[in-house]
C-alpha cells in the first residue's frame, strides 16, 4: 500500500498551503487520496498533467525510496534564491 508522502499542490503560493490541500502520492507518482476536484486525466504526474510539481516529486520520492527510515523531508526556499 505504501510508502506515501505529502506534497504541496502545484500552483499554490507558499502562504496558501495548508494541511487540507496537501496531495498524498506514492513512489510511482500516482495520487493516492484524490482531491474531489481533480479530473481523472490529472491524477498521474508522470503524464505532465498533474498538479504536483515534478522536480519536487523527483527529489522527495528519491529520498523516500532510498531511505525507508526517513519519515519526513523538508527543504526551504530562501527569498534571495526564488525567482
Amino acid at each position: 500500500d505504501g510508502p506515501h508522502f505529502l506534497l504541496n499542490d502545484y500552483g499554490l503560493g507558499f502562504d496558501e498551503i495548508t494541511a487540507c490541500n496537501l496531495l498524498k502520492v506514492n513512489l510511482d507518482g500516482m495520487l493516492v487520496k484524490l482531491p474531489r476536484t481533480l479530473p481523472v486525466n490529472r491524477r498521474n504526474i508522470n503524464t505532465g498533467k498533474g498538479r504536483v510539481f515534478k522536480p519536487g516529486y523527483v527529489l522527495h520520492s528519491a529520498i523516500h525510496a532510498a531511505r525507508d527510515d526517513v519519515h519526513a523531508i523538508w527543504h526551504g526556499h530562501d527569498l534571495d534564491a526564488t525567482a
